[in-house]
């Protein structure tokens, strides 16, 4: 039962009690009064009758003032009856106003009538000054507006707590005040309740962003990456991505970021300078250039008979692109035959032509053959391996190929 039940039931006991209180008062006062008269009359009837009995009033005169000590009787009975029933009115109407004073008074405080106008402002405020603390005006915001904001969102959850906007906002206020495990806490919620929300997206990693934990910034790196497969030209996921990849030291990333966003932006943008500044020490610090490079370990299956080994022969291993018409291997590395399992490299250097490296490829298909001739082409009785894979430019990276197959 509510505060307001309770008085409301307060009230009209009250009530009863105001309105009752004149009856059981009259009916008292009455009865006592009737007393009273009835004992003066039947004195008054007694000393008549001594009076007629002695001679000194006649029967006649005795029987007229019976009669008319009971019509004063009666007389004096009906006008304390009417004064009774005045009496009564006036507190009936005293208590009747008194209740509608009282239940007034307790509906306006139990239901605080001034604090829900003053909460129903503050929730038409809120979206503006959300908006205000976003944007970094927060300095333009006074210790009422903040009461306010606090109100409103307490509020808003608490009929919703599923509101994702209401706990955008939480954390927005919360991260006005520097309270970032608050902030980021509340903006996780929001994000859970709706993930494709673009303001909640937004706020949710400008905070991991800004929280400056590598963990958090890798966390925002890779919701901004999901977006980017779906809307890769993007603009604002390219830049914020680009800031992302510099905070963790991928050059790379920056690098290829950077170049999308740069015709976009003004060449004054201070973004871009300091995206600039940031390349560059991350290039000062990743030291001259590593060129793209394979470590292959080469293996001959024991399928094969000894035999089936030519005494003199080479061994071939050569990179192609795959899935291409050209089939000119971009490296290529011959050498008699040894013993295995053996290790080569192929490296830019080992083009067969100087505008055909490794470095013009991504998706390489790498082949080791055993041939009598040092001859690329295939040839029947050839013994060979191959793998494909995504080539990790400027990065050296190790593969294992095993021959396990003749050609016919």
């Amino acid at each position: 039962m509510s505060w307001f039940h309770i008085a409301v039931a307060g009230l009209l006991t009250l009530l009863v009690i105001l309105v009752a209180l004149p009856w059981l008062g009259r009916q008292r006062l009455a009865s006592k009064q009737t007393d009273d008269n009835t004992r003066l009359i039947q004195d008054r009837l007694a000393e008549l009758e001594a009076e007629a009995s002695q001679g000194m009033i006649s029967d006649q005169d005795l029987r007229q003032a019976c009669d008319e000590l009971k019509l004063a009787l009666v007389d004096e009975h009906r006008r304390d009856s009417a004064f009774a029933n005045a009496a009564g009115r006036l507190w009936v109407v005293l208590g009747a106003i008194l209740a509608i004073a009282g239940g007034s008074l307790t509906y306006y405080k139990v239901n605080q009538l001034p604090q829900v106008a003053h909460s129903q402002q503050a929730i038409e405020a809120l979206p503006a000054l959300s908006q205000k603390l976003q944007t970094g005006s927060a300095r333009d915001i006074t210790d009422t507006d903040i009461s306010q904001l606090a109100l409103a969102i307490r509020q808003r959850l608490h009929r919703n707590p599923e509101d994702a906007q209401g706990w955008m906002f939480l954390a927005r206020m919360q991260a006005s005040l520097n309270r970032r495990a608050q902030a980021l806490e509340a903006m996780e919620k929001a994000y859970r309740l709706k993930p494709r929300d673009e303001a909640i997206l937004m706020s949710y990693v400008q905070l991991l962003m800004g929280a400056g934990e590598r963990e958090q910034v890798a966390m925002a790196r890779d919701i901004l990456a999901q977006k980017l497969i779906h809307e890769p030209d993007n603009l604002r996921y390219a830049l914020m991505m680009a800031v992302a990849s510099a905070q963790l030291g991928d050059l790379p990333a920056t690098q290829r970021y950077y170049s999308q966003i740069k015709p976009k932006l003004p060449p004054e943008s201070e973004m871009l300078r300091s995206l600039e500044q940031r390349i560059t020490e991350l290039s000062q610090q990743a030291g001259p250039p590593v060129q793209t490079a394979l470590a292959v370990t080469v293996t001959l299956s024991e399928s094969f008979p000894a035999e089936a080994i030519p005494g003199e022969g080479y061994l071939l291993v050569f990179a192609q692109q795959q899935d291409s018409e050209n089939r000119m291997p971009a490296a290529v590395v011959k050498q008699p035959l040894s013993g295995f399992p053996v290790t080569v490299t192929l490296s830019v250097s080992d083009a067969m032509m100087p505008g055909f490296t490794l470095a013009e490829l991504d998706q390489v298909k790498l082949i080791a053959r055993i041939s009598s001739d040092e001859d690329v082409m295939p040839s029947p009785g050839d013994l060979q391996g191959a793998i494909s894979f995504d080539l990790v430019q400027g990065r050296l990276t190790k593969h294992a190929i095993e021959i396990n197959k003749e050609l016919k």
